[in-house]
């Protein structure tokens, strides 16, 4: 299996999200045993389901990558992998399915907006499973490519959430840095100079480059 164009070499990667699901949704039938809507329960800022839902994907937007060590959780929303406008849903509760629901950064959750995926090719793009990390790859300068071979679909998408952004290669240094900074602690004068350089970058990155 190829390395998860969304990892870092020091964040934590994704872990298995389908089990870590349904544990979530165990709890959560707990309290709400007949909701449908998981999405509208999720998506909302107060209270502990979104706080527990981004923990699911380790606090890291599913389609770029982005993390909650850059921006706050406030920037991240619940996204329909599959919109609510689709033909396949009887109805919007339909499409807040815990299955069909996915953590993403505002930007590439708006970036996405109604973008229809073709059901033949949503098994390998759905940010669940293991597809998507063997349909794109961080090329040298930490742009995010489509790896060769992929179904025109897979580009398409990729244009759409435009995934080749500047701010996803500035993300990407950035969480490299921050964990390079935790691991080095013991080295004071590199550390500190270190952390001078990721408070510059955030300042950046924040201001819009």
């Amino acid at each position: 299996m190829s390395k998860d164009y969304r990892d870092t070499e020091y964040c934590p990667g994704y872990g298995n999200i389908l089990e870590d699901k349904k544990i979530f949704m165990d709890s959560f039938r707990t309290q709400h045993p007949r909701a449908k809507d998981i999405h509208a329960y999720v998506s909302k800022n107060e209270g502990t389901y979104k706080k527990d839902f981004i923990k699911i994907y380790n606090g890291k937007c599913a389609y770029c990558g982005t993390s909650i060590k850059i921006i706050p959780k406030t920037m991240f929303e619940i996204d329909h992998f599959i919109p609510q406008s689709a033909d396949c849903f009887v109805n919007k509760a339909a499409a807040g399915d815990i299955s069909n629901i996915v953590l993403s950064c505002q930007t590439c959750n708006h970036n996405k907006s109604d973008f229809l995926i073709e059901p033949e090719i949503r098994s390998l793009l759905h940010p669940d499973h293991d597809g998507i990390r063997n349909a794109f790859f961080r090329d040298e300068l930490y742009y995010i490519r489509v790896v060769d071979g992929q179904p025109s679909e897979v580009t398409d998408f990729y244009k759409q959430l435009e995934l080749n952004r500047q701010i996803c290669r500035l993300d990407y240094l950035l969480l490299n840095m921050k964990g390079l900074y935790a691991k080095i602690a013991d080295r004071p004068e590199i550390h500190n100079l270190l952390g001078e350089a990721i408070s510059l970058l955030s300042e950046k990155r924040n201001n819009g480059c």
